[in-house]
């Protein structure tokens, strides 16, 4: 194993076009010089390392969209060099912001009977909020493989649970809920957020396989819900489906959580043949008939259209501290 290391950003990030990024890591004792390319062509600046063995290179911002392969040269004081390799993502422009800006609602969490009166006692910092979406959701919302890479254990436990006939929630039969705790268990390891994991440890507990019970943990952690008729859901942000009835012990319950992967207004396709007597998608916006968001969820959905049915579209969508909509 190599003794230089990329510990920042990790695998898979994804990045906006023409914004700066930040490169660290650490090398073992040894190295002194540590150069960066990209795509084994372009060099993105080079940095002595730090006494402790850190180092940190910042590069103005990339042009070209797309899968970027960045890798690390490590040079010792005889020019030996040892390398290793990171993939990345570049984006154009993004579908969020980072910024409060003026006629933003900040409290729609308010209207939401089971969390608006609830204390964000493991509220995550706006940095911390960034790191979660940027870094982690919207890496395993790559594709169906990083998805259900991200739920592989939740899928393995709760199997297990079937066998065994101890499921005694019945999470088999509707997983929405269970699926978006395992995710934030999974996230919450790889990036040691320790508020998230004390939440999400154990997804199988009755607050973690009900979508009222997710938003509540959600809420704790200081996510902010915003309605989507007023604005656009970015991909990586977590929705509840319409309409919201008394249910699971509260005024507004929905019947269903997941993962947007893309805003039904941005969709230019149409694949849903339709399900059991519900109609197939046709690229009609009607008042009755929406095109719907694409999801990920019940562990291994990917880009999947869960409900045809009249209502059932994205009542509302969730988002961590410091990641913010854009107007519809």
């Amino acid at each position: 194993m190599t003794s230089l290391q990329i510990l920042s950003p990790i695998n898979d990030a994804r990045f906006e076009r023409l914004k700066p990024v930040t490169f660290t890591g650490k090398v073992d004792p040894g190295i002194v010089t540590v150069e960066l390319t990209a795509d084994d062509k372009y060099s993105l600046g080079n940095n002595q390392v730090k006494a402790d063995g850190s180092w940190s290179i910042t590069y103005s911002g990339f042009t070209n969209p797309g899968k970027r392969k960045i890798t690390a040269f490590g040079y010792d004081q005889a020019n030996h060099e040892e390398e290793t390799s990171i993939i990345i993502y570049v984006a154009d422009s993004s579908d969020y912001t980072k910024t409060i800006y003026g006629g933003l609602v900040l409290d729609d969490y308010k209207k939401l009977k089971h969390t608006k009166s609830l204390p964000t006692d493991h509220r995550l910092t706006d940095a911390e909020g960034c790191r979660l979406f940027e870094q982690e959701i919207l890496p395993i919302l790559q594709s169906k493989e990083t998805f259900m890479e991200a739920t592989e254990e939740g899928r393995n436990k709760l199997n297990e649970l079937v066998e065994q006939n101890k499921d005694q929630y019945g999470i088999h039969h509707a997983p929405c809920a269970y699926s978006v705790s395992c995710v934030m268990k999974y996230l919450a390891e790889k990036l040691g957020l320790a508020t998230v994991k004390a939440l999400f440890q154990d997804p199988c507990l009755i607050d973690n396989v009900q979508v009222t019970g997710v938003e509540k943990k959600l809420r704790r952690l200081g996510f902010l819900y915003f309605l989507k008729k007023d604005y656009l859901a970015p991909r990586g942000a977590i929705g509840a489906r319409a309409p919201r009835w008394k249910y699971q012990g509260t005024e507004n319950g929905s019947g269903h959580i997941y993962f947007i992967t893309k805003d039904g207004a941005k969709r230019t396709q149409f694949p849903n043949p339709g399900q059991e007597n519900e109609p197939a998608e046709t690229g009609i916006n009607g008042t009755k008939w929406q095109i719907k968001d694409l999801h990920a969820e019940n562990l291994d959905f990917f880009d999947h259209v869960y409900m045809q049915w009249e209502n059932g579209y994205t009542e509302g969508f969730w988002l961590p501290p410091g990641i913010y909509p854009l107007k519809r």
